[in-house]
């Protein structure tokens, strides 16, 4: 089969996995500019941990993950960027678990891409920082009749370079409870409540929605909730959804759906709210145990309705898989981005398309 890392999330078995990759790309537009579009080589080299150790009544894994980027163009623009997601789990009974996960990560965002979409007439990249603490509660697992998520989460990240600095900082507590309807499917009920902080602004958010889980047939999954959202200070008002169909037509073919909108913060200095619409369908043909082809389509919206500002982010990316011998993978990339803006007073547009080839070995 397929090399690949497993997921941090797999708490079946312990996992002690490394793997390396050398990446060779090549970017139409580097600077995601639309007066002058200037074409580079980056070279990317990756280096990927992840590790999961079971004990008796709990788990801890340890994922890390880092990559070092060199651009042929311009050396001022190259990086390093990692993630680093520790996380534990306490198994107290068959039916009930306590998780606690955290994230420290850094990486480099162009303006005009997404989580800066509202930053385009920077002249040099952001670099962003994020760090994330968790806790949550699962009581009842499927296949019971009922189940209950508790989770109480912190987060905060910072956009910085020599022209621009912002930095938001989220609180939330939310619950999640469904109960099982027919042999297959879960009606669920969930609410949040955030405090989400920007520049020193504060703005308190509070949402409830109901859903469904439904196994269709077997070969389908659907998970929806959906429902409204008021932001305390201001009085805003809206509907908010987030939806997955997982589809396995056959053996080699599987498809993804998701799509989700919420009312989100402004990652610019603003630190105005936004509502963030996003659709994403991930498809995967398996030819063989050595080769594989996926193909994913991204659309994202962002808009900010009370300055009649707009961020249009859409990408499509193809990659062919192929193990050429036991831990040794080849990968080739291709994808195509836009990213256009729209507000009162002028409508952005730009375009990038990237090519890369890699080789990675795991074990």
């Amino acid at each position: 089969m397929m090399s690949s890392i497993a997921h941090a999330s797999t708490w079946d078995k312990d996992i002690n996995q490394f793997a390396t990759s050398l990446t060779l790309d090549h970017h139409s537009n580097i600077y995601n500019d639309t007066d002058k579009e200037v074409g580079s080589s980056v070279s990317q080299f990756a280096i990927v941990n992840n590790s999961v150790s079971l004990f008796e009544g709990y788990g801890i894994a340890l994922p890390f993950s880092m990559h070092r980027f060199s651009y042929s163009k311009d050396s001022d623009l190259d990086n390093t960027s990692f993630e680093f997601k520790p996380s534990a789990q306490f198994f107290m009974s068959p039916s009930s678990t306590l998780k606690f996960r955290s994230e420290v990560s850094k990486n480099q965002i162009f303006g005009g891409n997404i989580g800066a979409e509202f930053a385009d007439k920077l002249l040099s990249p952001l670099n962003n920082k994020r760090r994330f603490v968790g806790m949550s509660l699962d009581v009842g697992q499927a296949p019971a009749n009922e189940f209950l998520t508790v989770h109480v989460n912190y987060s905060d990240s910072e956009l910085r370079n020599s022209q621009s600095s912002s930095r938001h900082s989220t609180k939330q507590i939310g619950s999640q409870y469904g109960f099982r309807v027919s042999e297959d499917s879960y009606f669920q009920l969930s609410g949040n409540y955030q405090w989400q902080q920007s520049n020193g602004r504060l703005t308190r958010l509070a949402e409830a929605g109901i859903g469904a889980i439904t196994g269709l047939g077997g070969s389908n999954e659907l998970n929806l909730i959906a429902g409204g959202y008021q932001r305390i200070e201001n009085g805003q008002k809206g509907l908010f959804w987030t939806l997955s169909n997982s589809w396995t037509a056959s053996e080699q073919l599987s498809f993804k759906l998701k799509t989700s909108q919420r009312s989100t913060l402004n990652n610019s200095a603003s630190g105005a709210s936004q509502l963030t619409t996003i659709y994403q369908l991930d498809s995967i043909f398996t030819f063989s145990d050595s080769h594989q082809l996926s193909l994913k389509l991204h659309h994202q919206k962002n808009n900010i309705k009370e300055i009649r500002d707009k961020a249009l982010n859409k990408s499509i990316i193809a990659v062919w898989q192929w193990e050429v011998a036991s831990g040794v993978v080849f990968r080739a990339t291709a994808s195509r981005a836009e990213n256009s803006r729209f507000n009162i007073q002028d409508s952005v547009n730009r375009t990038q398309q990237k090519l890369g080839i890699s080789v990675g070995y795991q074990w």
